[in-house]
């Protein structure tokens, strides 16, 4: 496996032709579709499925899966990484609930807006992403990258996009939690703490070599604006309704397979209503 983590190799990831690195053969090797789909299976390559109407049906199953599939876990784990640092940053809850008390109807009605809430969920998913790397592409064919790095038929090439999102040369101080990192800093409530920001606004649906939640370039995740909204949602009517803290907030967390940072079940969140506030 080859990571590429310069925009120019990234990029370069993203563009080679279907034909010389597939997202689909990554996805295929990720998903065995032939043993978790009761035998049902796809090709290495996108467009090559047979004729008729198995061709239709093998498309439709198989076109969106690989990119729409594995982004909706990821929404929900990341939901869980969120609440922990709502709990874990309880000076964040009253800015944030103040713009969901005045705006969140809007957001209902249009699914824009909470450029707080937008950047929270962004900056929780930049220190705490559920997948370390992104932009898999598995070799078709022999590929070279401009710095004359090989990929053999049946190589690897992807991006850390886990080590990308601790890259000074992106976010200043990036160890740091920030919750309104990505936000216009004049939008910033004043008796906010002094935040640590980008300079230039940026919401989590958006996509680039410093931020690959979502994939990036013409691969990238069509699911992220329907998954975003659905985390605002959430999040939303949790920080409206209810206060929250862990029980053992020094109790560990969270454990790795593979790529993944997956949280532990056994985690308890206590969810006060605050009309019981006492």
């Amino acid at each position: 496996m080859i990571f590429a983590s310069s925009a120019k190799h990234i990029k370069e990831l993203d563009q080679a032709p279907d034909s010389v690195l597939s997202l689909n053969g990554a996805a295929k090797h990720i998903l065995q579709p032939i043993y978790t789909m009761n035998g049902f299976n796809w090709f290495d390559r996108r467009g090559v499925e047979g004729v008729g109407f198995v061709k239709t049906l093998r498309t439709l199953l198989t076109n969106n899966l690989p990119q729409l599939l594995p982004r909706l876990s990821i929404a929900t784990k990341t939901l869980v990484w969120v609440i922990h640092d709502l709990c874990d940053h309880p000076e964040y809850v009253e800015p944030l609930r103040e713009e969901l008390q005045t705006s969140y109807a809007d957001f209902e009605r249009s699914t824009k807006g909470l450029p707080l809430l937008d950047s929270f969920l962004k900056e929780s998913a930049r220190l705490t992403p559920v997948e370390s790397m992104s932009v898999r592409r598995c070799a078709l064919a022999p590929f070279t990258f401009s710095d004359g790095t090989r990929l053999a038929p049946g190589d690897w090439g992807c991006a850390p996009s886990g080590a990308i999102n601790l890259k000074e040369e992106y976010y200043p101080s990036p160890h740091e939690f920030s919750g309104f990192r990505f936000v216009d800093p004049a939008i910033i409530p004043d008796k906010q703490s002094p935040q640590i920001n980008q300079g230039k606004p940026s919401k989590l649906v958006d996509v680039d070599e410093s931020f690959l939640m979502w994939g990036t370039g013409r691969m990238a995740c069509p699911g992220r604006y329907y998954s975003s909204a659905f985390m605002k949602v959430i999040v939303g009517q949790i920080i409206m309704n209810y206060d929250v803290a862990l029980v053992e907030p020094s109790a560990p967390r969270w454990f790795s397979w593979r790529a993944a940072l997956l949280p532990k079940d056994h985690t308890l969140v206590t969810f006060t209503p605050l009309e019981k506030k006492i």
